[in-house]
């Protein structure tokens, strides 16, 4: 994956809580389609001494990885949200 925009921080995020989001109970983010069709990834990574990290992936259709995302999440259309559930290791 290729970040196009990308922001960490240990700051409060100003996004509602992924609990909120997730109906999954290890999403790691949400997936957002755009009336475009491109995908917003906004994810979160905690670590074990409390950092916190929030990186926000712009994914056009034209992206080389966008079917594969687009899979991932189990399909989007414009205007919906999903959860993000975490990649097999």
């Amino acid at each position: 994956m290729i970040p196009l925009v990308t922001a960490a921080s240990s700051a409060p995020s100003v996004h509602p809580p992924l609990e909120q989001h997730a109906t999954q109970a290890k999403a790691i983010g949400t997936a957002r389609m755009e009336t475009d069709g491109t995908i917003v990834l906004q994810l979160r990574a905690e670590g074990v001494a409390g950092a916190l990290g929030d990186a926000i992936f712009r994914y056009p259709p034209s992206h080389p990885e966008y079917k594969k995302l687009l899979k991932h999440v189990g399909g989007l259309k414009p205007g919906e949200e999903k959860p993000v559930p975490p990649w097999p290791e």
